[in-house]
């Protein structure tokens, strides 16, 4: 009978035995790179295997062969071989596939080849997919020595793969060779771009703001440029850190200032990577940002440096940051993550750092005043520029703390009755603009960008109001334009809350509380729309008028509307002039004139009853309609003067809006804004005219008398109707200097464009002295002569 416990006793004694007396392997082989690593376009010493030898003493290799036969089983069916081996793809150099040793004692055996530790062992000659060679001699190899096989690429090979393994090694004192080769190596592609080698650096620098405030966030405090200068077939170029140093005057800690900092691409806002406090590090050292950064060929990435800013670093503290060395920045070939070299662009050059920035306290709020008695009681449809209200801003802040801005306002506009008014049919343009300093206008809507809708508008500030600390309060008025067809009979501007104004951190853009000096709503008072026109006037009293007089042309007056309120209609009902001699004292009509005409294009009106007094009220006929289809309508005013006037001057004049009575037809208590056209002003006047002391029979005067050479003298006369007139200058001998007029015909009425310029029938200038200047009319009362005397002096 067999003893069990013998047996299972002898069995792990013989195991025992086997597992303390096997022989180690004398190779073993790793698998090199990793699995799609490319080797690039005319790239070296690509390292394809990597074994390790593994004995007990000393040994000699006498050769060795390696296979490339897997790129099959791989997928691509193509594996690299040399030229002239059809049909595997053309990518190995030839004779660049080579045997490498690095001894123990050199470096130990890592998975990194290292190119300057390596001692050339012998070249592999290339039979297809296979490469061989016997080592004439041998080469001695030691325990944990390491084995290379390296191969150069193409300068323009064929897309393809390399898998290699061993085909068989021979040693001089073992046949044991190889031991836990991989099943299947890495897939190393053979790609046609060239490596990746330099990275050019340049800049955007001084563009950070020069102020910031505490917490603020996104600052972008510099940018830098990536350009992969390898070449447009080269592989992308991959950054993977970049180190920024704090520069501060205070020397400060970059945690003190800094508490994040991103690098951003410029244009799309990717972020390539970011580092944030507690990570950042204390201490005025460079501190290391991890990114992952991809610059294609011959691309180029633009970078924003964004920080922010820490919210209790002291204020007023001036600091700069940025790249300050090549070796701040780490980067490699994005397919063999070799490193590619560093430098600055033409015309640039490290450090790459942002412009000093002066760190303030935030803002924290912005009081506010507001005055709504400035609005006018009463408002003419089409009126421009009415000051609607008076805002008043401050910044509490002390001489650290940022700048202020207002960037917005909303108001509501609402009727006497408190009812919503719709703001496009009340106003056709609102601004805010400067109260006090140059004018400046900070932001307005006009015309269709007003709202068609509810009872509010809100104006953007394209110019903000700035705020600074410590400084008088910032003055801005609402102004408007009103709309000429508005519909709306009175209305008011609310600011309902303290939202409706809208204020930042000037330096942030950080919105801030608005706080007004009293609780809103903030109204301003009730103003009263009235309907309107403009009055305009032609003065058309001559300069001398006579006795007995009849149809003087006085003046014409022009009454226009932009548009007639509501929709209804404006009615001119009637005038009150003022008789004035040239002094301005009230003259009495009664002793003036014998009757007065007023002409429109509908009606002639006369009135022949003058008061006693230095007013009259000439009551229209029939209304003067100024509508939608009529918009101007005219009058002409005439006087014929008593034949016993004792006044020596006259005009006419419409003294105030009030002397014009009108009023709206389908509202008659509604105000009615009368005004003038730009330039003018009440009183409108007729003119001056001088009343001769001949009768309007016997008109004949000269004037000025006497005249100076170089001036000429008016020769004036009244025609009571159609006549020739012949006017002659005769000297006191009776001698004829010139004829003036031969038998012209002359229209009823006063003429005065007849002149006498000193000069006689030769054009020569007579002496000084007195002529006599005659008139002879021929009409059909038979023929007159009237004869004036005139002085002449140089």
């Amino acid at each position: 009978m067999i003893n069990t416990k013998k047996l299972i006793f002898l069995f792990l004694y013989v195991l025992s035995c086997g597992v303390l007396f096997a022989a180690p392997p004398l190779v073993t082989v790793y698998a090199a790179g990793y699995d799609t690593q490319r080797l690039e376009a005319g790239s070296t010493l690509n390292p394809v295997m990597h074994m390790q030898i593994n004995t007990a003493t000393t040994d000699t290799l006498n050769s060795i062969s390696i296979q490339n036969s897997l790129g099959s089983s791989w997928g691509s069916g193509l594996t690299a071989s040399e030229p002239g081996f059809s049909p595997l793809p053309a990518a190995i150099a030839p004779g660049s596939v080579t045997v490498w040793y690095i001894p123990a004692s050199v470096t130990a055996d890592t998975n990194v080849f290292d190119p300057a530790s390596a001692q050339y062992v012998t070249f592999l000659a290339c039979a297809g997919n296979t490469w061989g060679n016997s080592i004439s001699g041998g080469w001695t190899v030691y325990n944990l020595g390491a084995i290379w096989v390296t191969v150069d690429i193409l300068a323009f090979p064929t897309f393809s793969t390399v898998q290699f393994q061993t085909n068989g090694l021979s040693f001089a004192s073992t046949a044991d060779i190889s031991h836990g080769e991989p099943a299947v190596p890495y897939v190393l592609l053979v790609a046609t771009n060239t490596p990746a080698e330099n990275l050019e650096i340049s800049g955007a620098s001084g563009n950070m703001q020069p102020e910031v405030s505490t917490d603020q966030d996104s600052i972008i405090a510099t940018k830098l440029i990536f350009h992969n200068n390898s070449g447009s077939n080269s592989a992308p170029a991959t950054i993977s850190s970049i180190s920024f140093s704090v520069l501060d005057v205070s020397s400060l800690d970059p945690t003190q200032e800094i508490t994040d900092i991103k690098i951003q691409d410029a244009d799309s806002g990717t972020n390539y990577g970011e580092l944030s406090a507690p990570a950042i590090p204390s201490g005025l050292v460079p501190f290391s940002v991890p990114v992952a950064i991809d610059v294609p060929p011959s691309g180029i990435i633009t970078a924003n440096v964004v920080i922010k800013i820490a919210s209790s670093v002291p204020a007023d503290n001036t600091f700069s940051i940025g790249c300050v060395a090549p070796a701040n920045i780490t980067a490699y070939d994005t397919y063999t993550q070799k490193n590619v070299s560093i430098y600055a662009a033409p015309l640039f050059s490290f450090p790459f750092m942002s412009t000093n920035a002066v760190i303030k306290k935030k803002a924290v709020e912005t009081d506010m005043t507001f005055d709504g008695s400035i609005i006018p009681p009463t408002i003419d449809k089409g009126q421009t520029n009415v000051a609607l209200a008076l805002l008043g801003f401050t910044n509490p802040g002390d001489a650290a703390t940022a700048n202020e801005e207002v960037y917005s306002i909303k108001i509501s506009v609402k009727d006497g009755a408190g009812n919503p008014v719709v703001p496009r049919n009340l106003f056709s343009r609102i601004a805010i603009v400067s109260a006090s300093g140059p004018p400046l206008t900070y932001g307005q809507k006009i015309g269709n960008a007003i709202e068609n809708t509810g009872g509010t508008i809100t104006i953007p500030l394209s110019y903000p109001v700035p705020v600074p600390p410590l400084g008088a309060p910032v003055s801005v008025s609402i102004l408007a334009d009103i709309a000429p067809a508005s519909i709306y009979n009175d209305f008011r501007i609310i600011i309902d809350s303290a939202g409706f104004v809208q204020s930042r951190d000037r330096n942030s853009f950080a919105s801030i509380p608005v706080v007004p000096s009293v609780q809103p709503p903030l109204s301003s008072s009730l103003a009263i729309l009235s309907s309107s026109f403009k009055t305009t006037v032609t003065p058309l009293m001559p300069l001398n008028i006579y006795k007995g007089q009849a149809s003087i042309p006085a003046m014409n007056l022009t009454f226009s509307s932009p548009l007639v309120f509501g929709g209804g209609n404006l009615l001119i009902k009637g005038i009150t002039l003022t008789a004035k001699d040239n002094s301005g004292t009230g003259e009495d009509v009664s002793g003036l004139f014998t009757m007065i005409t007023v002409d429109s294009a509908h009606w002639s009106g006369t009135y022949a009853i003058m008061p006693s007094s230095s007013q009259v009220y000439l009551p229209f006929p029939y209304s003067l309609t100024l509508s939608a289809a009529n918009l101007t309508e005219s009058i002409s005013i005439k006087t014929s003067l008593q034949s016993l006037i004792s006044a020596q001057s006259i005009q006419l004049q419409l003294a105030s809006p009030a002397d014009i009575l009108a009023s709206q037809d389908n509202e008659p208590g509604r105000a009615i804004y009368i005004y003038t056209a730009p330039g003018s002003a009440f009183p409108l006047s007729s003119g001056i005219s001088y009343v001769s002391t001949e009768t309007s029979g016997t008109a004949f005067t000269t004037y000025p008398n006497p005249f100076k050479n170089g001036g000429s003298a008016k020769l004036a006369y009244y025609l009571s109707e159609n006549s020739t007139v012949t006017i002659c200058i005769y000297d006191m001998t009776g001698s004829l200097v010139k004829e003036i007029v031969s038998k012209a015909a002359k229209s009823p009425g006063s003429h005065e464009e007849d002149t006498w310029n000193g000069l006689d029938k030769y054009g020569r200038s007579v002496l000084s002295g007195t002529y006599l200047a005659k008139i002879e009319v021929k009409n059909s009362g038979g023929t007159k002569q009237f004869s004036r005397k005139l002085t002449f002096i140089k």
